[in-house]
């Protein structure tokens, strides 16, 4: 499932928009460097990664991972939950 909205950083408190998550036959993964989300098939997910790491690096070179949360522009930690879903994908 996905979520599209407002996002509450609980170190910061700053509010900021993201999606996060997985939908229909895709599997998200999020570069831990610059926060950039690519969504793989969820068949060619076992093939194209490794632990939950995606085998291709983000254009930034860094590492896509499966099950991030979306990064605080503020304060660039992972530590966010949803402040106000305005879509939700299943």
């Amino acid at each position: 499932m996905a979520v599209a909205g407002k996002f509450k950083c609980k170190n910061c408190g700053e509010i900021f928009n993201a999606i996060s998550g997985s939908f229909g036959t895709t599997e998200e993964f999020r570069c831990v460097d610059c926060d950039k989300v690519k969504h793989i098939n969820r068949k060619e997910v076992e093939k194209l990664s490794e632990e939950g790491v995606l085998k291709e690096k983000c254009k930034c070179g860094g590492v896509l991972k499966v099950g991030l949360k979306p990064k605080c522009p503020r304060c660039n930690k992972r530590n966010a939950e949803e402040e106000k879903p305005m879509l939700i994908i299943d």
